[in-house]
């Protein structure tokens, strides 16, 4: 149940925050990528991450994240 709410929560934060979106630039993305503490989950369309999409990402689309959420535990001590 509180993994549930946690990521209803996270997603609706996500949803809120889509006007006020951060922006980085490319060296503070690429710090980012090279560092192993963090985990990076591409949340569209199967489709649209095949288009274009970070290297070395995996894809859950949003729809299916609460389904699948097991299958991200062990990604659950990075940011």
């Amino acid at each position: 149940m509180t993994r549930h709410f946690t990521l209803l929560s996270f997603i609706g934060l996500v949803i809120w925050n889509c006007d006020q979106s951060a922006v980085i630039d490319s060296n503070e993305a690429m710090r980012y990528l090279n560092n192993d503490d963090y985990y990076f989950l591409d949340v569209r369309t199967f489709k649209e991450h095949q288009i274009k999409s970070i290297p070395n990402t995996d894809c859950i689309p949003v729809q299916e994240v609460e389904q699948r959420i097991e299958e991200l535990d062990k990604y659950r001590k990075k940011r």
